[in-house]
């Protein structure tokens, strides 16, 4: 078990960042000590970390590199690899990079997974559009058996952003907002190297909230995503993306920064920070037992946690929050400091 997070090196001056990880061998009972993934050459800013493991237990990171501000703007996209029982990510090895152009577009948001054939990355080529709010130019997928030479195409023409993967073997479901609104899927039956034409899933969902997630077992397919700045939505499909039906969710309050999994059992775990009336602010799950047709009431797992003013500061929270069969990692900043928090379940 590996939990990874954006560690920030220098928040006075240049923000310069990085991704700091720790590893557990005992399903979260105990923890290695925080160690840093290499920064790529030439860049001074990693962060947006992405996990997947494969069958045999090797881990592989995907992040994205930037230049500290003030340099010549560019980005890329790289991957780390955590082979089963070693103690430290390698080198970075570059998916795609992307040097200074007029437009200043960068890339967003990468995204990995496993499939029958190997390795997936999707990302977002973003840029300035009108009136300098930033649009989504492109969705891309980059595949690779191996982490070493990758293929690239993009998923679809509607501009895709913030891409959440779907997978089973070689079959693959992306989720996605498009840059003309709304949630979309798309499929690939060839492990992300081509994509059939996108479907609507909601016209009102947005990414105000969180951008989406999901979580798949065969055929069946569950979508969370934002519908506002404080709500969100579950959608569940059985037959593998093509079409979903909406999950009844009864949250108390206000609900963000969500995440889900899937436990060995077929429930699905779903965890967020919550307000309401008797809750100030705070870190909770909900379960969705298989057979079950409405999510479970949430169960309070953290109390106390502080609505930061900004993200890069003392008591800021993490982007994501991450969900595994077995337990829940989060930020918990409680004390005023943040800190990684780790939910362990009971088996």
């Amino acid at each position: 078990m590996v939990v990874v997070w954006i560690g920030f090196l220098d928040q006075t001056t240049t923000f310069a960042a990085t991704i700091e990880y720790v590893i557990s061998d005992d399903a979260g009972k105990t923890w290695s000590k925080p160690a840093a993934v290499a920064l790529p050459p030439g860049f001074g800013i990693l962060n947006d970390p992405a996990l997947a493991v494969d069958a045999t237990g090797d881990f592989t990171l995907a992040a994205l590199a930037f230049d500290l501000p003030g340099q010549q703007p560019h980005s890329g996209v790289y991957v780390y690899s955590l082979p089963n029982g070693a103690e430290t990510f390698s080198a970075p090895a570059p998916v795609d990079t992307l040097q200074q152009s007029a437009l200043l577009y960068y890339f967003d948001k990468p995204q990995i997974t496993t499939t029958g054939s190997g390795l997936l990355v999707t990302y977002s080529l973003v840029g300035a559009g009108p009136g300098g709010v930033p649009t989504s130019k492109a969705g891309i997928a980059a595949t690779s058996a191996a982490g070493g030479t990758w293929q690239h195409d993009t998923i679809a023409t509607n501009g895709p952003v913030s891409i959440a993967l779907c997978p089973a073997g070689q079959s693959v479901t992306a989720i996605y907002l498009a840059a003309t609104g709304g949630v979309w899927t798309t499929p690939s039956s060839d492990g992300g190297i081509t994509w059939g034409s996108p479907a609507e899933l909601d016209a009102g969902g947005t990414g105000a909230s969180m951008m989406p997630a999901c979580a798949r077992r065969a055929n069946d397919e569950w979508v969370l995503y934002g519908t506002s700045p404080s709500t969100i939505a579950l959608a569940h499909s059985s037959d593998a993306g093509g079409h979903f039906s909406p999950v009844p969710i009864a949250i108390n309050g206000s609900a963000g920064r969500a995440q889900l999994g899937l436990r060995d059992d077929g429930t699905i775990d779903l965890a967020f920070y919550n307000s309401n009336p008797a809750l100030s602010f705070g870190f909770v799950h909900a379960l969705l037992p298989p057979g079950s047709s409405a999510l479970g009431a949430p169960e309070v797992l953290r109390a106390g946690i502080q609505i930061p003013q900004a993200r890069q500061v003392q008591n800021g929270l993490a982007d994501f929050v991450g969900v595994v069969p077995g337990g829940i990692a989060f930020t918990d900043n409680s004390s005023g400091t943040s800190h990684i928090a780790f939910f362990r379940e009971t088996p």
